[in-house]
């Protein structure tokens, strides 16, 4: 009667751990299922036909920017606003021009930006932030899969006293 009862504990404790290895074996495969749709899902931002012209000292605008917003990835992206920033490398020192506001943009789908900044707005940033050298950097708030806010910075120009100037070199066309 004692060995009946000790067998029956033991084939017990033996079911239980197999259900315990099988449930975390299976919220393994869960988390790995998700990481991979997430990745699948993922916002893949791009820039391309970019094109950054800056006149130095000649012309009634300083600094002159167009390029695409590309969506490459499977599913559309909410942007939640598209900035132009100018100023200091500090943003609480930068203009935000915006450039769009909430919008859509669908898998392949493209979205213009273009800026144009005048020698007047310049020199009243250089004067109001009491700076040297102008930032210029492309701002995109975008919501990711899971909803939330991700922000995404690519640096365009610094515009520096006398007319000079240093374009910052992309490598690629990702911004995410």
């Amino acid at each position: 009667m004692l060995w009946a009862t000790l067998a029956s504990l033991a084939v017990s404790v033996l079911a239980l751990i197999v259900s315990f290895l099988a449930w975390r074996n299976a919220r393994k495969a869960t988390a790995l299922a998700v990481g991979a749709q997430e990745y699948d899902y993922a916002i893949r931002l791009q820039v391309r036909d970019e094109q950054n012209i800056d006149h130095g000292s000649a012309g009634p605008d300083v600094f002159i920017y167009s390029a695409k917003l590309v969506n490459g990835g499977m599913k559309p992206v909410r942007i939640e606003r598209i900035y132009i920033d100018y100023g200091d490398k500090a943003m609480d020192k930068s203009v935000h021009h915006v450039i769009d506001g909430v919008s859509d943009i669908p898998p392949n789908g493209e979205r213009e930006i273009n800026f144009k900044l005048s020698r007047s707005d310049y020199q009243k940033t250089l004067g109001r932030f009491a700076i040297n050298s102008c930032f210029v950097r492309l701002r995109v708030r975008y919501r990711n899969v899971s909803g939330g806010i991700v922000e995404a910075e690519r640096p365009l120009v610094v515009m520096g006293p006398y007319g000079m100037s240093t374009v910052f070199a992309q490598r690629g066309d990702a911004l995410t």
